[in-house]
């Protein structure tokens, strides 16, 4: 993992146990400071960081040097501290993408056993849908039999793909949509361009995704975006279903419950 990278995982850890303190305990407070040593990466003089931090430089230089004995932090340069080697090692070769799955995993195998269908989740990688969770229902009628985790699929033609180009800025999705042609999978694979681009203004204005028999003729899927705590859509989540569909639930219901796991997930994130 790019020492960036580690910065990104460990501030977004170290803020989300710091919301258990009060901000003015020593834990909340070297908390506080550390998130600000990783975000600034060594740009900004420790003295800078403690003012900004509100702290008592007495009591931030007694929590630096607890967090360099641990090698949560480094010194950089004259006065300057980023995120440290032991860091760096403990968070090697992890991933946002592992991460994701990791904290989604759970949640989604309790929404395929609750439903009895198949749920992915998958995330936008070079313009292909990359499939990082697949959590199985009832086989009878579960749909998504050929997929598996690691796999790719198209994104225009699949409803975790639409919600995953929904999240894109609007000259990311028309670049993509530029770089055709876009084959038809089944007989109702639509493959334009200026349909699928209405497609995904829908999808952003409505929230969800709908990808009816266009991948496989016995395969109806819907998907809502999962979104971090900032609101950038970080992955989709998606649930399978065979044509014709016997479950009891409909449409609106569907959607109501992968927005309620969807939630559920951003919450843990």
């Amino acid at each position: 993992m790019h020492r960036d990278q580690a910065a990104i995982y460990s501030e977004k850890y170290f803020s989300y146990v710091g919301k258990m303190d009060s901000p003015d305990t020593s834990l909340g407070k070297g908390l506080r400071l550390f998130r600000l040593i990783a975000e600034d990466r060594g740009r900004t003089p420790f003295r800078s960081l403690v003012e900004r931090a509100g702290i008592p430089p007495s009591t931030a230089h007694r929590l630096l040097r607890s967090m360099r004995n641990q090698g949560l932090v480094g010194q950089v340069g004259a006065g300057r501290y980023d995120i440290g080697l032991e860091l760096v090692d403990l968070c090697d070769g992890r991933s946002r993408n592992e991460h994701l799955a990791n904290v989604a995993r759970h949640v989604l195998n309790n929404m395929a056993r609750r439903l009895g269908l198949t749920v992915h989740l998958g995330v936008l990688e070079d313009a292909m849908v990359t499939y990082l969770v697949k959590s199985e229902g009832k086989t009878s009628c579960g749909g998504a039999n050929f997929t598996r985790e690691g796999m790719q699929l198209e994104a225009y033609c699949s409803a975790v793909g639409r919600v995953l180009l929904a999240g894109l800025e609007e000259k990311e999705q028309d670049a993509y949509l530029s770089d055709g042609p876009f084959v038809d999978l089944t007989a109702r694979t639509i493959t334009c361009p200026t349909e699928l681009h209405q497609i995904i203004k829908t999808v952003s204005a409505h929230g969800f995704a709908k990808d009816d028999r266009e991948i496989a003729d016995d395969l109806l899927c819907f998907a809502v975006p999962l979104r971090s705590g900032s609101g950038e859509v970080v992955a989709g989540i998606s649930v399978s279903l065979t044509w014709p569909p016997d479950n009891i639930l409909n449409e609106q219901e569907l959607v109501r419950q992968l927005e309620k796991v969807s939630r559920k997930i951003t919450a843990r994130l």
